[in-house]
């Protein structure tokens, strides 16, 4: 299946509609199964699922090469993309941006856990975190 290219700002703007009701009653119905199942959109412990789970009506997806776009249901959009596409970073800069950018309070256990995930040497021993910065 063919990916299409779409802008940061116009991926936003997509999800601000969807989370916002601006995509009307079929747009509502895939919000509405999004942010009421977000185990079936990841699974528990991925940004987006974790995102959907603390906010209601918040939708939220990740995409390839490090990609997430989140929608509010007061109709605001964040698309956010890591440019070397390393997935490792997308959990800690998407809770900064939905805290920081869209308000979302992130203190659940679970985004406190992908805000500043641990780094482990080639034995396992933690010997950092991962953190993002505006």
């Amino acid at each position: 299946m063919q990916t299409y290219a779409i802008g940061l700002e116009r991926l936003a703007a997509a999800f601000a509609a969807l989370a916002g009701g601006g995509l009307g009653p079929a747009g509502a119905r895939v919000a509405a199964a999004m942010f009421g199942n977000p185990a079936l959109v990841a699974f528990p412990g991925a940004i987006d699922a974790e995102l959907m789970a603390a906010h209601p009506g918040v939708v939220a997806k990740i995409g390839a090469e490090a990609v997430i776009a989140i929608g509010t249901p007061d109709g605001r959009g964040l698309a956010l993309k890591v440019l070397d596409g390393n997935g490792r970073a997308i959990d800690p800069a998407a809770v900064l941006c939905a805290r920081e950018l869209l308000g979302l309070p992130c203190a659940t256990p679970a985004l406190g856990a992908l805000a500043a995930p641990a780094i482990a040497n080639s034995r396992g021993a933690v010997v950092g975190r991962l953190e993002a910065a505006l």
